[in-house]
């Protein structure tokens, strides 16, 4: 291998592994399907799914009436002036129903407004057709109950980034999440982790040029 080659594959390297680290999720299908409305159980449903033990919970984002676009990672883009709309699933996969502790959906930006509660506590959810207890739902970012005083100030002419995280909380199971990202346009300011994953690379990309120059310097 001449030496360019292997500078090459240096820097592919430390790239690939900057991808890695940013996010290990990937778009996923329910087991059960979408239920909830009308039209919402389309293949591929590209949702961000996380399972423990008979739990599933799912998310996905996607611009409202239309099919959610495969993510990147778990981050779903919503162009810019086309309003943001969540879909959110809990089901459970057994006979037997777990007992539920708690359960959260926040909704936060990168400026620090948020919203949360408990989803599985909303009157018009889709129920499980098959009598397990599952429930699903979907909202706009829009809505007013989520840009209240302290809430995510949603605006779909804002380049702004949306953090959304399901948490379930059983005796049987323990505590669940599942998280996305809603990318509005090109975002808005990157949260303080994902400056520290930027950091981290472009540091692994020099330490590789350095080491690469010491060696072919001696």
């Amino acid at each position: 291998m001449t030496s360019k080659t292997s500078f090459g594959a240096t820097l592919v390297a430390a790239a690939s592994a900057c991808l890695l680290l940013a996010g290990g999720a990937q778009a996923a299908e329910l087991v059960n399907g979408a239920y909830y409305g009308s039209g919402n159980n389309y293949a591929p449903g590209n949702w961000t799914v996380n399972t423990g033990g008979t739990i599933e919970l799912g998310l996905r984002g996607h611009v409202y009436q239309q099919p959610a676009q495969a993510p990147a990672g778990a981050t779903y883009i919503v162009p810019l002036n086309s309003v943001a709309s969540l879909d959110w699933s809990f089901d459970n996969l057994s006979q037997i129903f777990p007992t539920i502790l708690s359960a959260s959906l926040t909704i936060s930006n990168a400026l620090g407004g948020s919203f949360s509660y408990d989803p599985l506590l909303t009157p018009d959810n889709a129920q499980n057709p098959n009598g397990l207890g599952g429930e699903q739902n979907s909202l706009r970012l829009s809505f007013a109950f989520l840009n209240g005083p302290g809430g995510i100030n949603y605006s779909a002419a804002t380049n702004a980034t949306y953090n959304v995280a399901l948490t379930v909380t059983t005796t049987e199971f323990g505590t669940l999440s599942d998280s996305i990202v809603i990318q509005q346009g090109a975002g808005g300011v990157p949260e303080p982790a994902t400056w520290a994953l930027m950091l981290l690379g472009f540091g692994g990309a020099g330490a590789a040029i350095r080491s690469r120059r010491r060696a072919l310097a001696a």
